[in-house]
């Protein structure tokens, strides 16, 4: 699964979240620090299993409770319509 972002206004909030405005759907969503990072990954060209990689390179987490969080955010993502699949 690649997934790729739409195109949405973001705004940096302040040091701890981002707002993604999808003014199309009425959507507003704000991210924390991590849901921002898996965001900017989201690129098109990573697939879930590189994103997933790329916040376990940074957070001591374990490597099944990222790939579980970021599964469940991109699904998020895409039901709101901020993301497609490639």
């Amino acid at each position: 699964m690649v997934p790729k972002r739409k195109t949405i206004t973001t705004h940096q909030m302040n040091d701890e979240e981002l707002a993604l405005v999808d003014e199309q759907n009425n959507c507003v969503l704000l991210l924390n620090n991590v849901g921002a990072a898996v965001w900017y990954l989201i690129d098109g060209n990573r697939s879930v299993d590189a994103i997933c990689e790329s916040i376990v390179q940074t957070l001591p987490v374990p490597n099944d409770r990222v790939k579980q969080d970021v599964e469940s955010f991109v699904r998020e993502l895409q039901a709101k319509h901020l993301v497609e699949f490639l």
